[in-house]
């Protein structure tokens, strides 16, 4: 969740669950850019039934706002992965004033995801700065997905093309199970296939 958002917001807000209605600060000295609302709020209407108990990874986690929403509506852990120190920070006061389920890792994600070793997740939160290339990433990321996994992927609109319909052309192991668009975002569920 990052870079190149010319409106700038001092917070986001939790959409649903338990911690509905709270907020999470968006650090001003960073380019950071949290996923609109009306997105979180298609994708949490899409994994409403798979959230209660699942184990969910914030890769490049910004504001944490898909993590902390995650263990607001029933998410039973969270890992949270986030290189830059004053992002950082801030989520280890969100994690403190939610008194959250969560693991905070302070390093670079593609490092972490291709050395650590660790139990798959359920559902992996995958939007990084919409200018990387995904692929070392979705390569690495199978090592820490179950058959079941979901990742999710946002990136920026584009005229002459559909960026989450180009990646599952690019990646054949991988599936669309659900994607959506809201203004300048495209956003999808992926699958790798069996």
């Amino acid at each position: 969740m990052k870079k190149n958002r010319s409106k700038a917001t001092n917070s986001v807000r939790i959409i649903g669950g338990k911690w509905r209605g709270r907020k999470i600060g968006v650090c001003k000295e960073t380019s950071v850019r949290p996923t609109p609302d009306r997105v979180k709020e298609t994708l949490f209407n899409w994994l409403t039934a798979l959230l209660p108990g699942a184990s969910c990874l914030d890769l490049f986690a910004g504001t944490g706002a898909l993590g902390f929403e995650s263990l607001s509506r029933g998410a039973k852990k969270a890992w949270f992965i986030e290189n830059d120190p004053t992002l950082y920070r801030a989520l280890e006061k969100q994690k403190i004033s939610f008194n959250a389920n969560a693991r905070l890792i302070k390093a670079d994600a593609l490092k972490v995801i291709s050395e650590v070793t660790c139990r798959p997740f359920d559902i992996i939160f995958l939007d990084p700065p919409y200018e990387m290339d995904l692929s070392a990433v979705l390569l690495q990321l199978q090592f820490w997905l179950r058959d079941s996994s979901l990742i999710y992927v946002e990136r920026n609109a584009m005229p002459d093309k559909c960026p989450i319909t180009s990646l599952a052309e690019v990646n054949p192991s991988m599936s669309i199970w659900k994607k959506g668009a809201a203004g300048q975002v495209v956003f999808g569920l992926f699958k790798f296939k069996e």
